[in-house]
């Protein structure tokens, strides 16, 4: 029996995973790959749906900044990667960036991909985003050299 690769694309929201990454999903699912969309509900999600998708809801809040909402964020996003067991994760948007690169590491995922699609909130002229800048990036740079590779 031969199993098909699991692979998850991870967004903040549907409406980009709809109007920028069905083809991608499309190939990945003519090599052979099992794709799973993972994302907030949303105005997209019945059009991923009844187009044949498959999707795993996150309770991610786009605009949240609570610590304890991230927090929680991150253990469901673990949970999803622990429960779907994929071989490979690919994340778009920050948060998926942050936060998937964290919960990619705690459940093992053995492949983790990252890719902005903008530079977005995080990098625009406002002063509560530079403050930001100062958390994020560090994070960023660290978790995008983690090592988390083994093929």
């Amino acid at each position: 029996m031969n199993m098909k690769r699991k692979i998850c694309l991870v967004a903040n929201y549907d409406w980009v995973i709809y109007n920028f990454r069905l083809p991608l999903v499309d190939f990945l699912e003519d090599q052979g790959l099992q794709v799973t969309l993972v994302c907030p509900p949303g105005e997209y999600t019945d059009r991923l749906l009844k187009a044949g998708y498959q999707w795993q809801p996150w309770g991610l809040k786009r605009r949240s900044t609570a610590p304890w909402q991230e927090i929680i964020s991150i253990q469901e996003l673990t949970r999803i990667y622990q429960d779907l067991n994929p071989d490979a994760v690919h994340h778009i948007t920050i948060k998926p960036i942050l936060y998937g690169s964290i919960a990619a590491r705690r459940a093992n995922i053995p492949l983790v991909i990252n890719n902005f699609t903008g530079l977005g909130y995080l990098f625009s002229d406002g002063f509560s985003a530079s403050l930001l800048r100062l958390m994020v990036l560090p994070l960023l740079r660290r978790l995008s050299c983690s090592g988390n590779l083994k093929l």
